[in-house]
């Protein structure tokens, strides 16, 4: 399997070294802490080794602005999903590392395209998406949901387009540390 997107959990010097690497040979990098300071700060350190790097001529402009190209940020882990390879680099602090991934239930729900819409058959649907206004309204749901029943995170995947009977439509999934908010929250977002 060849690695094209890789996400780092934790942003600090050991996060954004590793980054820094990956991203410099091309991978596309989600790099994921859980305060925006911490990401800006690792986002601030792979800038000042480029540049160092540049300022040494060890490489030149245009593959430090490669670099930084292929580094996107995230709080949420669940913006990892889509990819391939996933290096943990957080504090060496044991309560720390337990609480990371400190999910106890995962509730899904994925829903596919049936055979009738509105009690008529169908042979396909075909959506079309205003990307903001979806984004916006998917946002607002899923703020409400996690104050609601504080999970730990929330994956939603909707497909559009055209899509054939028995395709696949749409993945939710909830993470938190209980059952019942992890059932009731997947019910909810559908």
């Amino acid at each position: 399997m060849e690695v094209k997107n890789v996400g780092v959990i934790g942003a600090g010097q050991m996060g954004a070294g590793i980054a820094q690497v990956c991203a410099a040979i091309g991978k596309k990098i989600i790099l994921c802490d859980i305060k925006q300071e911490f990401v800006d700060n690792g986002l601030k350190t792979i800038n000042r080794n480029l540049e160092r790097s540049v300022t040494k001529e060890r490489i030149v402009q245009e593959d430090m602005d490669e670099t930084l190209a292929n580094i996107q940020t995230t709080l949420k882990l669940g913006d990892l999903s889509e990819c391939d390879l996933i290096i943990e680099a957080i504090v060496e602090n044991r309560d720390i590392k337990k609480n990371l991934f400190d999910v106890g239930a995962v509730s899904t729900f994925i829903g596919y395209v049936k055979n009738t819409n509105n009690n008529k058959k169908i042979s396909s649907i075909d959506l079309e998406v205003y990307s903001a206004m979806a984004r916006k309204s998917l946002e607002a749901i899923l703020e409400k949901t996690n104050k609601k029943w504080n999970l730990s995170d929330t994956l939603v995947i909707h497909r559009y387009g055209k899509l054939n009977i028995g395709e696949k439509i749409v993945l939710v999934a909830t993470f938190s540390k209980h059952r019942n908010n992890s059932q009731q929250s997947c019910d909810f977002i559908m």
